[in-house]
């Protein structure tokens, strides 16, 4: 995959589309896996999943190939600002991320590698410490979650990128077979 924007840039990025996308009327709803609900709007595809606690974690996928994660709990009233969340998925190494947070969210990026995709789509649980907090989530279904997020994703990063599905310019290189090299073959 392509090499991710910086987070500020891609938050800056990413705002813009999430907020238009959160409005209910913004969304057009997929499918649904177990208690997970996927959904698009023209720029992003989500999954939420309602957990039991009444807090949501949301997978999300943008045309700029942003990954982010955000976890919502109605009961928190985090200040606008940037802050640290630590993350780790069953027993691998926790990371720290910088987040954003504002009212009842807070939202990181994570990179759309194959490594971090499998962790979340095969891991079983997703620990984070968020301030002072500390919750966990359970992965079951997330493997199904995000096949369907990259189904709903594909055609708008295609969309976004012009050149997508086509090999590139291929020249040929100039020769390297001429008297003034010195390492030319003889």
């Amino acid at each position: 995959m392509k090499s991710l924007l910086p987070l500020t840039a891609a938050a800056a990025l990413f705002f813009g589309f999430y907020g238009e996308a959160r409005a209910a009327d913004g969304w057009t709803p997929l499918s649904k896996i177990g208690h997970w609900q996927i959904r698009h709007s023209s720029k992003v595809c989500d999954a939420s999943g309602v957990f039991a606690d009444g807090t949501r974690l949301e997978f999300s996928i943008n045309a700029n190939q942003v990954g982010l994660i955000t976890v919502v709990d109605p009961k928190w009233s985090i200040p606008k600002g940037d802050y640290d969340v630590v993350t780790q998925v069953d027993r691998a190494p926790s990371s720290k991320v910088e987040a954003h947070g504002e009212d009842s969210w807070v939202m990181w990026q994570i990179p759309l590698t194959e490594a971090s995709i499998n962790l979340l789509s095969y891991g079983r649980t997703l620990y984070l410490k968020v301030g002072q907090q500390t919750v966990s989530y359970d992965l079951a279904l997330t493997e199904a979650v995000w096949k369907a997020l990259a189904k709903c994703a594909a055609p708008m990063m295609a969309a976004a990128n012009p050149f997508a599905g086509s090999p590139p310019r291929t020249e040929t290189p100039a020769s390297t077979e001429t008297p003034s090299n010195p390492f030319r073959r003889l």
